[in-house]
């Protein structure tokens, strides 16, 4: 059924022109889920009081993630016949886009205390680094038919103003999700605080 849905609605220009936005939203999971460590380690170390901030950068690197493997599925259906295939570029963002969802749905459903408190919080985020880094890598590391670059021989001619257009749109989104997010936990930590 997915099959006879992108055929029908896949062009040349649409799978052209996806191509951009795949990229920036790939670009901008990998940046949320790296501040969502950076954060989760500084909480440890104490030197960030509010552990928001992680869980809303995470947040914003979800949705990144999900563009990216919605996006990749057009791009891929468009490029090799199929939307998707077991290679290690889009099994290793799959996993890692899973990884960083359970955290955020543990923190969802524990709360911000038991972000702020347990030491386990941060290194289980920083298990997910070696996921960001295998998902980057992998096509060098162990081939595949993910192309690894977008110029020379053999790649895709996009126009510029195509990728600053991702940017805005795959950026702005994502900027307005994790903002929500932040606020909402701040909502949710300053009502605690003055129970208290």
């Amino acid at each position: 059924m997915t099959a006879i849905y992108l055929a029908a609605i896949m062009t040349d220009a649409v799978g052209r022109y996806i191509l951009p936005f795949h990229v920036t939203a790939a670009v901008l999971s990998y940046a949320g889920f790296i501040a969502c460590v950076i954060v989760c380690i500084g909480v440890s170390a104490g030197k960030f009081r509010r552990p928001a901030l992680a869980v809303s950068a995470c947040s914003g690197g979800l949705l990144a993630a999900c563009v990216t493997l919605v996006t990749g599925a057009f791009w891929g259906y468009h490029a090799w016949g199929a939307a998707w295939v077991w290679e290690p570029r889009l099994t290793g963002m799959l996993l890692t886009t899973l990884f960083f969802a359970a955290w955020r749905l543990a923190c969802g459903i524990l709360g911000l205390e038991a972000v702020r408190q347990a030491k386990l919080t941060a290194s289980l985020v920083v298990l997910g680094l070696p996921g960001i880094a295998f998902t980057h890598l992998a096509v060098r590391l162990f081939g595949g038919i993910h192309p690894s670059k977008l110029s020379g021989s053999g790649s895709v001619q996009v126009p510029g103003w195509m990728f600053a257009v991702g940017i805005v749109l795959v950026g702005g989104l994502c900027a307005l999700v994790a903002w929500a997010d932040w606020r909402h936990w701040q909502k949710m930590d300053d009502g605690r605080i003055a129970q208290r």
